[in-house]
Parts: C-alpha cells; structure tokens; sequence
C-alpha cells in the first residue's frame, strides 16, 4: 500500500546547523498540528503525529509520514499529507506576496507566524540554498530559495505584530508579586510590579477593587513584602503589558 509523504530537500552551499535543522522540522510539525486543529480534527496529542520515515542521500532529504491513520475519513477524500502539503504551499505564497489587505484562507495565529518564519531556518544562513517539498502525486512541487525565506520571516513578524497585534489574557493564581513603582494619588498611572513567575520585568498593574491596593499600603514597610495575588494578565504580541489584580491573599504576605 503506498501511504501519502511528504518529502523535504534542503538543497545548500553551506553547511546547515544542527539547530536550524531541528527547528525547521520540529515547526513543520507543529504546523501539522496546527492544521488539523484547524480542521477539527481529534488526535492525541500524548502521541507523535509526523513522523520522520527515512533520511536519505543527497544534501539533505527527509521523507515525513503522518502517524494518524485514523484521522483520514474524517478528511474526505483527501489524506492529511495532501491538506498538508496544500496548506503550506498557500501559506508561503500568502506571506511571500504579503498582501494584507487580502483575508487569508486559514486563520492564522501568532503561534502559526513563529513556525512559518521558523521553517526557513535551514534556508537564510545560506544566500545559495533552496527548499523542495513534495508529495506524493503532485508534479508542482513548493520551491523556496534564500529570497524567499527572508520575505517570509519579515512578512509572517509584520503579520505578528501588525495584524494580529490584539490583547489576549490570562488567568495565573496564587502568584507572589512585590512592589516596584508606587504612585499615591488617584490616578496610579505608573504603579508597576514584578511578578517573576510571568517576567523580571516591571510591568504596569492596576486593580480589581481600589481596597486591595490601599490595604497594602496600609502595611507598615509594605515595599519589604511578597504579596500572594490572583491576577489576569494582559498579552500584545505574546508580551505581558498589564496586570489586573483580582484578589490579595493577605494572610500569606511574606517579608521578602
């Protein structure tokens, strides 16, 4: 029985890096997954998806095959391998031609972005290096060459950071977080904290209820403690902007 594969040649003048392999296929394969989330489709997620099948001669070739047999009905008549190899030839055409005023086919995320730009790792190190994908059954292989690959990271980050560039959040509970700027007036527009769980960095911090803030004021010293939150956090571009405190857990203060 032939069973569908998708075969990648990195065509170089260069020697490529082990870490650049490895991340240029590792985000092949999170795009596969990421296309059957697209899709709908139920697999688990515990269990390898696309699997390396032979390594062969030549500059470097790799021969992938999806592990998820089952998943195929549920796709119709195409196999995951061909839905595969179509999503990533309209995706790098999409971000090579970088024309955002089009609405793509897919929803793309800013998890997508990252693996899109970081597939071309094999290729932007090399001025003279090529990639191929093809399938099995399908005469118009994906071609890119070093050009390409330099749009497509510039395109895919502008695509990041200018399209998808919306708040999303997050709740985190019983986090420690200490004082870094106070302001005391009614406008606390620069009141910032450190929770270090998130990030070192100060981030701007406002409050569910005005009482939890004046109540740690209130503590003799207050810039010597660790206070135990419930926040939500506010992302742009997968950064933490703002933390919203939502509940001070008083009775676990901690003198830092």
């Amino acid at each position: 029985m032939n069973i569908d594969n998708i075969k990648v040649t990195v065509n170089n003048t260069k020697s490529v890096s082990l870490k650049d392999l490895t991340t240029s296929l590792s985000s092949f394969n999170a795009q596969y997954l990421s296309l059957l989330d697209k899709k709908g489709v139920s697999y688990n997620k515990k269990q390898p998806t696309l699997l390396v099948q032979e390594v062969k001669k030549g500059s470097i070739i790799v021969d992938m095959v999806s592990a998820l047999p089952s998943v195929l009905p549920i796709l119709n008549t195409d196999s995951s391998i061909k839905m595969f190899f179509d999503y990533l030839k309209y995706t790098f055409d999409y971000f090579k031609v970088g024309n955002f005023d089009e609405k793509p086919q897919y929803e793309y995320t800013p998890k997508d972005c990252t693996d899109i730009k970081e597939i071309q790792s094999v290729l932007v190190n090399d001025n003279g290096s090529t990639l191929n994908i093809q399938t099995r059954g399908n005469n118009s292989p994906i071609i890119l060459n070093f050009s390409d690959a330099n749009t497509i990271q510039n395109k895919t980050t502008q695509y990041k950071d200018n399209i998808l560039g919306e708040t999303t959040n997050k709740d985190e509970s019983k986090v420690l977080m200490r004082w870094h700027i106070v302001e005391f007036n009614n406008f606390a527009k620069n009141d910032k904290v450190i929770i270090q769980s998130v990030t070192n960095k100060p981030i701007k911090v406002i409050f569910g209820n005005d009482d939890i803030k004046n109540k740690m004021m209130n503590i003799v010293n207050w810039h010597k403690y660790g206070f135990i939150v419930d926040i939500k956090i506010d992302y742009v571009n997968d950064e933490p902007k703002i933390y919203k405190i939502l509940k001070c857990y008083f009775d676990d203060t901690i003198e830092l």
